[in-house]
Parts: C-alpha cells; sequence; structure tokens
C-alpha cells in the first residue's frame, strides 16, 4: 500500500477532495461517486488507502474497501461486501433480501460511514440484459437501504450502470433517472503526465519506498520510465519493485531487467539504448501525452 505523501500529488489530490466531499458530506440524502480509470492507474492503490486513512489503532473501520470479484448472483453481491467487513454471513442459506438487511444492521452497528466498492466492472457483463439489470438493482438496493455513500470504481465501462436505458419500475418513472439522481458527477483517475511537475514527484517516492540510488534529476532515465510504464501508478511500482538492488549500481540496467520480468506488451525494451534512442523514447512520450489526452 502506498504511503500518503503520493496522494498530495496534482494528479491524485483532486480526487481525493471528492471522496472526502463525498464521505463527509452533511444532509440526510447521501450522494455516492464514480471514479473511473484503466488498469494500473491507482484505483485500488488509492482505496485502499482511503480506508486505512480511516481505520483507528483497534482495527475499527469507518470506512470499508471491497474489492469485488465477479460476484454472481445479487446474494453473493452483498455477501463479498460482508465478508469484506469481517463478518461471516448468518444463514447457511440466506436470501438476497436476508443478506442485505444483514449488511444495514453491521453498517449500523459499526458506524461504518462509507463503502468504496472496486472493480465494479466485473458487476456487467459486455451487454446490457437481464444480468446487467439485476446488478444494477441490487446497487440500488444497497445505496437506499443502507443510506451511506457509495464511492464506485472501475474502468471507464462503469458509468454503463447509471447509463442503462431500461431500468423502469412500470409506474412512468425510469429507474436510471432515480440511480443517477444518487450521484456526483463521474471523475477519472488519469495517467501521469510527464512533462509536469509530478512525474519528478512521484518517481522520487519510489526511489525512497524501494531505497534505489538513482538520481531524479536524470531525464532521460525519468522519460524511459515514463515510457515503461505509461505514465500508470500500478505500473511504475510494479517495475520499482523487481529492481535487484544488488546486481549493479547502473540504473539503467537495474530497470532493463527490471522490465524484461515485469513487461507483458513485448514492446521494445525502453532501457535499451541501442535498441531504444532517445529520439524515439521522445516520439513516445509525445504519442502516450496525445493517446490520453493529458493536459
Amino acid at each position: 500500500m502506498m504511503s500518503s505523501h503520493i496522494y498530495c500529488h496534482a494528479s491524485f489530490k483532486s480526487i481525493v477532495g471528492r471522496i472526502s466531499e463525498v464521505h463527509k458530506q452533511a444532509g440526510d440524502r447521501k450522494y455516492s461517486l464514480i471514479i473511473t480509470g484503466l488498469s494500473g492507474s491507482g484505483k485500488s492503490s488509492l482505496g485502499e488507502w482511503y480506508e486505512a486513512k480511516y481505520t483507528d489503532d483497534d482495527k475499527h473501520k469507518s470506512v470499508i474497501y471491497v474489492e469485488l470479484c465477479q460476484p454472481s448472483s445479487s446474494l453473493n453481491f452483498v455477501a463479498q461486501i460482508i465478508e469484506a467487513i469481517g463478518v461471516p454471513i448468518l444463514n447457511r442459506r440466506p436470501s438476497f433480501s436476508g443478506a442485505l438487511h444483514q449488511l444495514k444492521r453491521i453498517i449500523q452497528e459499526r458506524n461504518i460511514e462509507m463503502l468504496i466498492l472496486d472493480e465494479v466492472q466485473e458487476c456487467l457483463p459486455d451487454k446490457d440484459g437481464i444480468k446487467a439489470q439485476q446488478m444494477a438493482k441490487t446497487l440500488v438496493s444497497i445505496i437506499n437501504l443502507c443510506a451511506i455513500p457509495t464511492v464506485l470504481m472501475g474502468t471507464p465501462s462503469v458509468t454503463r450502470i447509471i447509463e442503462l436505458d431500461y431500468l423502469s419500475d412500470g409506474q412512468g418513472l425510469a429507474r436510471e433517472e432515480q440511480l443517477s439522481s444518487r450521484f456526483l458527477a463521474p471523475v477519472s483517475l488519469n495517467h501521469l503526465n510527464r512533462r509536469n511537475q509530478d512525474w519528478q514527484e512521484t518517481i522520487a517516492f519510489f526511489k525512497s519506498k524501494h531505497s534505489l540510488r538513482i538520481d531524479v534529476e536524470n531525464e532521460d532515465l525519468l522519460d524511459r520510465i515514463y515510457v515503461a510504464s505509461q505514465g500508470k501508478i500500478g505500473f511504475i511500482d510494479r517495475l520499482f519493485s523487481f529492481v535487484d538492488k544488488n546486481q549493479t549500481e547502473n540504473p539503467m540496467e537495474l530497470f532493463f531487467e527490471s522490465y524484461q520480468i515485469c513487461d507483458t506488451t513485448k514492446e521494445v525494451n525502453p532501457f535499451n539504448p541501442r535498441s531504444c534512442r532517445k529520439d524515439f523514447v521522445q516520439r513516445r512520450i509525445s504519442k502516450l501525452i496525445k493517446q490520453y489526452d493529458l493536459r
């Protein structure tokens, strides 16, 4: 799990601020939030960090982070939340309604203030249909009954859950309007931009975290790390985690071997200066910034 320092950077500060606003909002009606981001952008680390921030010395959690694992049914969806809190399901053969009311009691008894549900796209099939409608209605039930803010995290496809056009209650009122009215505008966790100060500060953070002796003023090295990670927090952490500090003190060689272990793209290793020249690295950076629409 990452230290809180990395979330002081501009790329995360606005997202953390929005989560805090949702968490601490006043009033009886609690609005929820959707956070989207591509794989490796740091969503899970952010959710875990926020949960840890609201875990006291007695291990009481006022915020619950749940990484969903392809819920097979509405009951399984709720059961995964209950299990993440650390409580067993009461009945051997529980009903969805029974599990939902158990979740409500647990939230009230433990003074849980907010849920963070990650990998929500795992709940939705590729195409809209009965399964998608069922999972969306499950989410509506959780939000309605538990009456606490809920943060949904996932890939950009997660926004479908409040855009489904067939969630009607049959009484002339579209259910998707009811659901979307409970959410603030979605926010996105973007890739880091090589062209701003956040990038250098991020590399300095991981240098300290992994006790590496690298020069964060080495622009060529930072450029190559950017190309290797595509500016994704999760990928940067993986790249630094597999650096073998006992192998050599040459940073280019250190990251070359780490990239060989971590890479799944089969692209040219950016830490090989012979096959990946500086002009190629600069073109790749410009392409990535344009591809991800980074400002």
